[in-house]
Formats: structure tokens, sequence, C-alpha cells
């Protein structure tokens, strides 16, 4: 079934309310006793309030690696010492101060890749900070300025009806560019950084590592499969016509990673996002370890899901169902569902 076929359905008619008549929240307070150490325990412990040096400390095992919170766990033992530690160390984040250190004459920049306004380059700055992996767009629009800023957020629960007459002309009206994605998708840009292409024009696609993935490490990868057809901008245009492309980004995305990087298809996380951050259809691979932006409840819906739904349930699933997301609080989006559903 089509888009077109679709379009004049009506929406899955509201199921009942599950009744909870009779259901029970039961909250245990649990209290502890404890005996107050002796001072004989107080004097030992006393003993571990000074920390042995770092130097000639033994790793025993990496217990953990955090890419999203820069941090890495490790078990070991101090020299001299038949005791195990667990140490915790995390990068510490940047802050205001570290500015004027980061846009000095100091800073070397080594670019890494270019496509139109968006560039990735590796950055080596003062001692104070180190060196960074550095996105940059420029010339930034308005809409990239607050893409970036930090807002408050707003749920919005869109109804078919509200796409019709809100989402999809604000969409069409905004005309916002991908022109960097045609030149992936046409070898333009980013040909050496293609893991897969497909070339065929319906049901083909191109793999490329994201930019937000500085490729050092593969717990925190990162790649984002672009369709080749045109015209699907988003999770609401997809039908039963569309489960051949989606299928094959499934299968062939996971087994070119599989083959790349030896990650099996059970340790990814392949999803896209709604509303998404450009209106071309787009599927994301991350690593299970990787706690990646925007896959929260309300930003990401599993592609098998989206299969699923559109397979078993229904084939215009996506055109009938309300869908809710978070949105910016300064959005163009959100002041256009406040001003045509009279929100404050």
């Amino acid at each position: 079934m089509s888009l077109r076929d679709c379009a004049h359905l009506e929406p899955h008619p509201k199921r009942p309310k599950q009744d909870l008549e009779g259901a029970e929240n039961v909250v245990k307070d649990v209290g502890e006793t404890k005996e107050r150490p002796s001072s004989a325990d107080s004097k030992k412990d006393d003993k571990r309030d000074i920390l042995p040096p770092f130097e000639g400390f033994s790793v025993d095992s990496v217990l953990s690696v955090h890419p999203r919170s820069k941090t890495i766990s490790v078990s070991g033992k101090f020299s001299g010492s038949s005791e195990s530690a667990v140490i915790v160390a995390e990068k510490v984040p940047l802050t205001e101060a570290d500015l004027s250190d980061l846009f000095s004459s100091e800073t070397e920049l080594h670019r890494s890749f270019q496509n139109d306004i968006y560039a990735q380059y590796t950055a080596s700055c003062a001692r104070s900070i180190g060196d960074l992996k550095l996105v940059t767009v420029f010339p930034a629009s308005e809409a990239h300025i607050q893409k970036y800023s930090f807002q408050k957020l707003r749920m919005v629960h869109e109804s078919p009806e509200d796409y019709r007459t809100i989402t999809k002309p604000f969409i069409e009206e905004q005309s916002l560019a991908v022109e960097w994605v045609y030149n992936i998708l046409s070898g333009k840009s980013e040909a050496d950084r293609v893991v897969y292409s497909d070339p065929d024009p319906d049901t083909g696609f191109v793999l490329v590592p994201d930019m937000k993935w500085d490729q050092k490490g593969t717990e925190n990868l990162y790649m984002q499969a672009l369709v080749r057809k045109r015209g699907i901008l988003s999770v609401r245009e997809l039908t039963g016509e569309h489960l051949p492309l989606l299928k094959n980004i499934l299968h062939h995305g996971k087994q070119a990673i599989q083959e790349k990087y030896g990650i099996s298809g059970d340790q990814l996380r392949v999803y896209v996002h709604y509303q998404p951050s450009y209106y071309h259809l787009h599927v994301h691979f991350t690593h299970l370890k990787y706690e990646a932006p925007k896959t929260l409840i309300g930003q990401a819906h599993l592609l098998e899901e989206i299969v699923d739904n559109i397979e078993n349930v229904d084939p215009c699933y996506y055109q009938k169902k309300t869908l809710s997301f978070v949105v910016k609080e300064l959005s163009p989006l959100w002041q256009e569902f406040r001003k045509k559903k009279g929100l404050p």
C-alpha cells in the first residue's frame, strides 16, 4: 500500500482505557541500625584516607568504558599491596574558562573531512585542555544556532490531522537544505568514508560514519544509513511499499558493520528519530554501549518495530497513529503548534 492509498484513511479507533481498579503500590520503609565504630576501628580506617601513589599501579582488568560519559573503570593493585582497588577515571568537562585556551594561536586544527557547510577536525590545544574532536558548521544559520542551544523541552502529541495541517506544511515551507546528503549519495563528498553502498534507486542506501563518532574505538560506534530514494521525509511517510527498503537497510546495514567492525547485529541499536534533525529519511546505527543522544521515548523509534507495525499491524500505521515527540521550546515547529492549537 502506498502513501497515497493511506491519505484518506481514518486513524485507528481509540482503545478503551485499562481498568486499573484494585491496583496497588506498596512502599516499605526499611530502617537500619548501625553500631558506632570503636576507637580501634576508626584508627584502622584512618590508614585508608591516604591513597598510595599511582606509580607502579598494576591494572588487572578494564571493567568498563563509557565513551558518552568519558569514563573508564579498572581494577588492579597498588605497588607493594596485595589488596585490589577499583579506579574510575573521568575526563573533566569543558567550561567557559577553557574557551580562551581553545581559541588561541596555540590550537592546531587537523581537518578530517568537509561536506558543504559541515566539517570535522581534531584540535591540539593547550595542555589545560588537551586534544579535542571539533564539529564545525560554517556559515551557520539561525536554525543551526538553535539546534545546538540549551533550551527547555516540550512534549507534543501529534495526531494525523496535526501532521497534515501543521507539521507537513511547516516542513515544506522551511525547505531545510540537505545538499550535504545529496553530496554523499552522489559520491561528491565523503566517498572515502562510505562503509556500504547499494545503488538501487528504490531500496538502496549509503552507510557512513556519523560526525559524532571519532572512529578511535568501536564502543561508541555511530553510523547513518542515507536512503537513495528522495521524498521520504520521515517515519510519517512510511507505508507498506517501503518494507523492501527498510528490510534492506536492516539486513545489509548490520551485515556491513559486522564485516568491517566485528560488531554483531544484537549489539546494535537501529532507529530513526521523530522529529528528525533533517527531512530526508535516514537510519541510525549505534553500539548498545554508547549512550547516544536522542534515544529516549519521544525521540527515537526502533526500525525493527517500525517494520513490524507496518507489516503485521497496518500498512498505513504511521499515517493513522498519534506520534509523540520532544521539541525545543524556541524551535519554530513548537511555535507553530502553539499558534495553531492555542497552547500557552
